[in-house]
C-alpha cells in the first residue's frame, strides 16, 4: 500500500472485512484497509527510486527486480467508493489517469536502469472467487467483465515500456490458497 498511497493524495480508509480465510481449522475475516482517493491520480516522483538505486548498488549477481502493485490494485481494494465523486465524476477519467501515472512510473524506472519489473496483481486471482465477484457486484460493478478492464489497464500502463525491460506479473495471493480452486477464469 505504500506505493498506492503515493499516487496523488491516497490515504488509508477504514478497515473492512475482506473474504473468508481458513487458518488452522477456523474461518477468520481478513480486515484490509480500503484506500481513499482525495485528489487526481498523479505521479509526483518516481516511487521506490531510492530503494531501486540501493538494490542496484548492492546486487553483485543477477538482475535486480523491482516489484510494485499493478494498477488494478488501486481500484480493486476500494472500487468507486474510494473515489471522491467531485474529483472523479467520470470513471473513464480515473482509468485514464491511473494508466498515465503507471506509464510514467515505468518510463522513469527504465531511466534508472530497471530492466526487470514485477507487477503484483492479486485482483485477477480474487476475481476467480464467487464471493469476491458477489462483493464487486454489490458495489455496482460488472464483476463478470472487470478482468477485461484490468487487463486493459495493465496493457495501457506498459504500452511505452522501455526496450529491454522485462515485466512479469504475480497473480496468486499466497496467503489465501483457497482461491486457487478458481484458476480456470484466469
Amino acid at each position: 500500500m505504500d506505493f498506492i498511497y503515493q499516487l496523488g493524495r491516497h490515504r488509508q480508509g477504514p478497515r473492512q472485512p475482506r473474504g473468508e480465510v481458513p487458518q488452522s481449522g477456523r474461518d477468520d475475516r481478513v480486515h484490509a484497509r480500503r484506500p481513499a482517493l482525495g485528489s487526481k491520480i498523479r505521479l509526483d516522483h518516481t516511487i521506490f527510486a531510492d530503494d531501486f538505486r540501493y538494490l542496484r548498488s548492492v546486487a553483485t549477481a543477477g538482475t535486480p527486480k523491482l516489484t510494485i502493485p499493478s494498477p488494478n490494485m488501486v481500484h480493486y481494494r476500494g472500487g468507486p467508493a474510494a473515489l471522491d465523486p467531485d474529483v472523479y465524476p467520470d470513471m473513464e477519467q480515473f482509468w485514464h489517469d491511473l494508466s498515465a501515472a503507471y506509464a510514467e512510473q515505468v518510463r522513469r524506472l527504465g531511466e534508472l536502469g530497471c530492466t526487470y519489473l514485477q507487477l503484483d496483481d492479486t485482483s485477477l486471482a480474487y476475481l476467480n472467487d464467487p464471493a469476491q465477484r458477489a462483493e464487486i457486484a454489490e458495489r455496482g460493478e460488472d464483476a463478470e467483465h472487470l478482468h477485461i478492464r484490468y487487463i486493459r489497464q495493465v496493457n495501457d500502463a506498459l504500452a511505452g515500456r522501455p526496450d529491454g525491460m522485462v515485466v512479469t506479473t504475480a497473480h496468486v495471493p499466497g496467503q489465501f490458497p483457497f482461491l486457487l480452486g478458481g484458476r480456470g477464469r484466469l
